[in-house]
């Protein structure tokens, strides 16, 4: 699929990291260079220079739970047109709290539009849980293996607890129970994003 300059001047034009994809979840088209610029926050070039183009989202979304949601997310963006599915979300960094807002709309046929957006970024102090290193595909089970909710960064707590007894906790109530550093992030999505954004916007499966 080849998009007229127009289309790409108008991605460039937009706020925030926005990229068009198509029914499969194919990547066709991105905004520059806000693309670029998270790319190289990310430590991943092999995103930027149009490489990404033509490859599917959800294989950079980490945990099979999550990938599942937003394939749901994605189809029920895709299957109306001018449908618009927007949520707020958490992507912090190790010495940031950043709030973001993610919009899909679907533009024209199957073809939706993704829109993220920065809302408010804060300082903190270093906390170790969002090192990109620590993730469970770099680390695997090398040390124990904490799940966090890919939307709302909430942590699963006790590591070893039943689904029955466990809860849902800050990071900084995490390192306040007891929590280390030495370990892998698996991402999850916790019961109250499920409901709140997964259920709400998106088709059962």
């Amino acid at each position: 699929m080849r998009l007229p300059i127009s289309s790409r001047t108008l991605l460039n034009a937009l706020d925030g990291i926005v990229y068009l994809v198509d029914g499969l979840g194919i990547l066709r088209a991105y905004g520059d260079p806000n693309w670029t610029v998270f790319a190289d926050a990310q430590n991943a070039p092999h995103l930027g220079n149009g490489a990404a183009i033509g490859k599917s989202i959800f294989d950079g979304i980490e945990g099979e739970e999550v990938r599942t949601a937003y394939r749901r997310l994605h189809g029920a963006a895709a299957s109306s047109r001018g449908r618009r599915i927007t949520f707020e979300y958490r992507c912090d960094s190790p010495a940031t709290e950043r709030t973001m807002r993610m919009s899909l709309t679907n533009v024209i046929g199957s073809l939706v539009l993704y829109q993220s957006q920065i809302l408010s970024e804060v300082p903190r102090p270093w906390m170790s849980l969002f090192n990109f290193k620590n993730s469970y595909s770099a680390r695997g089970r090398n040390s124990p293996v904490v799940t966090m909710c890919s939307f709302c960064n909430q942590v699963r707590w006790p590591l070893s607890a039943s689904d029955e007894e466990v809860h849902w906790i800050s990071p900084g109530d995490y390192y306040r129970s007891g929590g280390q550093d030495d370990v892998s992030i698996s991402h999850g999505i916790c019961p109250r994003c499920t409901k709140v954004i997964v259920e709400t916007f998106s088709f059962p499966e």
